[in-house]
């Protein structure tokens, strides 16, 4: 994995921070995919960036508030690992909720191919080829 894939995947975060799914789009590729089956009980995979923006919008309806903090990206080899930090508050329970949640970025040609989440760093490094 290069320099450039670590860079694309925290340009990645940044859109994402200061703009949303709309922003982000601008570093996926035209046919990226969004696995979330591993991370949520709605089994799913977005698929282009139409999907990937309609997934943010799924996602997003539960929450009031909801922010991600990049911890760390890791160069895997053939991909890069984001661990983040998860919090928000639900929508209609008012709850507070914060986690760790790994996610795994696969970049091919300065664009983001493939995006699939895990439950944890364990899972997403195991995911990666890397011992946890």
């Amino acid at each position: 994995m290069s320099e450039k894939s670590l860079a694309v995947v925290q340009r990645c975060f940044e859109l994402a921070d200061k703009g949303g799914a709309r922003a982000v789009v601008e570093v996926l590729d035209p046919d990226v995919e969004w696995d979330v089956s591993r991370n949520s009980p709605e089994t799913k995979v977005w698929r282009g960036r139409q999907g990937f923006v309609d997934g943010w919008r799924f996602w997003m309806r539960d929450w009031s508030e909801f922010r991600v903090e990049l911890d760390e990206l890791i160069d895997a080899g053939d991909v890069v690992v984001a661990l983040v930090r998860q919090s928000g508050r639900g929508r209609g329970s008012g709850v507070e909720v914060e986690q760790e949640t790994a996610t795994v970025f696969t970049v091919e040609g300065g664009k983001i191919t493939r995006i699939e989440a895990y439950g944890g760093r364990r899972e997403a490094l195991r995911a990666a080829g890397i011992p946890a």
